[in-house]
């Protein structure tokens, strides 16, 4: 929730917390119960700020 205020985007904040909340559940051994939206939206936030960098 913090990320918001440091980004001074929300769009960035959403995207932030689609990405950790993916990985924390990846991490945490328990993918199974993100779901592939989840997933997928967070990868696409992901290589959004990779693009966004360069």
């Amino acid at each position: 929730m913090l990320d918001r205020f440091f980004t001074y985007s929300i769009s960035n904040g959403i995207g932030l917390g689609f990405i950790s909340h993916s990985l924390i559940k990846l991490v945490r051994g328990k993918g199974r119960q993100t779901r592939g939206l989840m997933v997928a939206v967070g990868l696409a936030f992901l290589v959004a700020f990779i693009l966004q960098s360069r």
